[in-house]
């Protein structure tokens, strides 16, 4: 929601307010509860990398939005697909490829 104000001065109603201070308290009751377990080093571990997730997420929603406001939707569909497929890729090269050559191998 910050960013959307930010960027493309979006406006918020109460109701919107009401619903983020909603999702807040669902996470702070989430990490509470999770501290109180006897894998803390573990699921802070998970917290944390959900929460660096979701705060990814609204970034690329609200790039999207922006992008869709000063482009056409089969640009920024093009766009997506494009990238998708090399970042999957270097993806693939970089933790998978040893995976797949051993599956592969015809020596033995």
């Amino acid at each position: 929601m910050v960013l959307s104000k930010l960027f493309m001065s979006a406006k918020y109603t109460k109701f919107h307010l009401v619903g983020c201070l909603v999702c807040i308290a669902g996470i702070t009751t989430t990490l509470v509860n999770d501290s109180d377990s006897n894998q803390k080093n573990s699921s802070l571990k998970g917290d944390m990398i959900c929460m660096v997730g979701s705060a990814l997420f609204g970034c690329s929603d609200v790039l999207q939005e922006s992008i869709v406001k000063e482009f056409t939707r089969k640009e920024l569909l093009s766009m997506l697909g494009i990238f998708g497929t090399i970042f999957a890729l270097i993806q693939f090269l970089a933790f998978e490829f040893n995976s797949l050559r051993n599956d592969f191998d015809m020596t033995s």
